[in-house]
């Protein structure tokens, strides 16, 4: 069998055509989410973006994915809950009283470690990353999401490509990025510069492939992370279990079959669309229609220069009517398209729930959240489920991992089978 490299496997995996799609549905809202042509620009300022005639579509996507953050990870309230099972501590030769004991006297203890690991989305920016990472979910359906030095490092379609079986189940990941060579361990530069690939230039980068495979074996499956640079095999670097992996990789929609997920703007590319075009013809028509010209009658005795140097009030020798304006812009025409855009932005309004009551205070009660969940649930068709076992849960093992590493160690060698009680099931839950 013939090794592929990590480069290889990346532009195997690599969806083009979509990605074309994705580039019009980021022009239609948030430009910088997932720009044109990121593959031309330069490492030495912003990546250059294409803007739309219309914000409406950014104004929709920011207000959708500012709710969805503040319902699945609410501030004052933790969005998962530990569960103990009774059957696995009867396993352990713990009689069923006890277990009983066990759990009402563990429900305080439990309490305590969810509240310090939701605490932690709040320092290095991780609320932040979280939130641009469910606008990228919402504009292109797919996000990444590593959890690295208590800190989220989130990544777009441009930055990473997948593989996955025909059941939707993750079995590859390839992630691409630009490192700059001083950053990377000792023993990466040291392998570059035997292999004569070390760069002379002062904060030059160099690529950095990072392959995430999964790997079948007896006491299940694990991942193994290998990386390239510059074409330069690093070998293994880290093997990890469902519980700490770093990587997630979200999705807003999976369809069984394809690889990558499919976002909100996707089920209404045709109103965006119809936006986007109705926004750029009307500004043409209305910088047009703003312009006057004089019609000039050459026929009469006006002399025009004199009618053009003359001050107001003054006097000149002319027949009127010689001189007339004229305006090209139909008013009605105008009020028939502004008509038209706001009957759109009303569909769009209610798909991208805009019309919804979420408060912004610090004492939302949760009844509050309970029914803006069942809202977001039914209004994306049941996407806040779907991201309950994979940025939820994952997000909550990483946590738990951070505040203790000896728990995830035990939850990971079977001597408690927790259950994180996530998404709907978790929201009632008041703050502890």
């Amino acid at each position: 069998m013939i090794r592929e490299t990590h480069s290889q496997l990346y532009e195997k995996y690599k969806d083009g055509t979509y990605l074309k799609d994705l580039e019009d549905y980021s022009k239609w809202t948030v430009p910088s989410l997932f720009p044109k042509d990121k593959q031309h620009s330069t490492r030495y300022g912003n990546n250059p973006i294409e803007h739309d005639f219309q914000s409406i579509g950014a104004l929709l996507v920011n207000r959708m994915a500012a709710k969805l953050t503040q319902t699945l990870f609410p501030i004052n309230h933790t969005f998962f809950k530990i569960n103990v099972s009774p059957d696995k501590l009867q396993e352990m030769g713990i009689p069923l009283p006890n277990v009983k004991v066990f759990e009402e006297d563990s429900r305080q203890f439990f309490a305590e470690y969810e509240n310090l690991a939701c605490k932690r989305l709040y320092i290095n920016n991780s609320y932040a990353q979280l939130q641009q990472a469910l606008a990228l979910l919402i504009v292109t359906g797919n996000a990444l999401l590593l959890r690295k030095d208590n800190r989220f490092v989130v990544y777009s379609l441009h930055n990473y490509v997948t593989l996955r079986d025909a059941m939707g189940e993750l079995l590859d990941l390839v992630i691409k990025e630009d490192v700059v060579y001083e950053a990377l361990p000792q023993e990466f530069k040291n392998q570059l510069l035997s292999a004569n690939k070390a760069p002379t230039e002062e904060f030059k980068t160099v690529t950095v492939y990072t392959r995430v495979k999964r790997v079948f074996n007896d006491v299940g499956n694990t991942w193994e992370v290998t990386q390239e640079v510059e074409n330069t095999d690093m070998g293994v670097l880290y093997t990890y279990n469902d519980y700490n992996n770093p990587y997630i990789v979200c999705t807003w929609k999976l369809v069984n079959g394809d690889n990558y997920g499919r976002g909100h703007c996707e089920d209404y590319r045709g109103d965006l669309a119809k936006l986007s075009g109705l926004s750029g013809f009307l500004t043409d028509y209305e910088i047009d229609a703003l312009k006057v010209i004089n019609l000039v009658d050459t026929t009469t005795l006006t002399d025009f220069d004199e009618v053009v140097a003359a001050d107001h009030g003054g006097y000149v020798q002319g027949v009127q009517g010689s001189i007339t304006a004229y305006e090209s812009g139909i008013y009605q025409k105008i009020q028939a398209v502004v008509a038209d855009i706001q009957m759109v932005y009303q569909r769009l309004a209610i798909a991208f729930m805009d019309s919804s009551n979420m408060r912004d205070a610090e004492r939302v009660t949760a009844e509050e959240i309970r029914n803006n969940v069942y809202e977001a649930d039914m209004m994306t068709g049941g996407v806040f489920s779907n991201l309950s076992p994979t940025l939820h849960a994952k997000t909550g093992y990483l946590l738990m991992q951070e505040v203790d590493p000896i728990f995830i160690i035990a939850v990971a060698a079977g001597l408690f089978d927790l259950e994180l009680l996530t998404g709907v099931q978790a929201v009632g839950r008041s703050s502890d």
